[in-house]
């Protein structure tokens, strides 16, 4: 047999498992099934930015409370600095 030949009946097979697998899928419920997972898709699109948010918020504030640390350290060695020299 010519390679031709063999190509188109690859091609035809290949056709006929395409075919199968497409009967399998209900055409009624595919707008369905569309958008329950565009719905699902854009559901935790949201929940991804409002997670991101969260974790910005939470950077700040430990971002200030270092801040805020470091402030309490440097007052505390004054402090104690100023009470070995017995300032008032």
């Amino acid at each position: 047999m010519p390679e031709t030949t063999w190509a188109a009946l690859f091609s035809f097979d290949e056709a006929a498992r395409t075919l199968t697998r497409l009967t399998a899928i209900a055409p009624a419920t595919l707008v369905t099934d569309f958008d329950t997972a565009e719905d699902e898709y854009a559901k935790s699109l949201g929940e991804a930015v409002g997670a991101a948010r969260k974790a910005v918020d939470l950077e700040d504030d430990l971002a200030l409370r270092a801040t805020g640390v470091g402030v309490l350290v440097d007052a505390r060695r004054r402090r104690v600095i100023s009470a070995l020299r017995g300032d008032r």
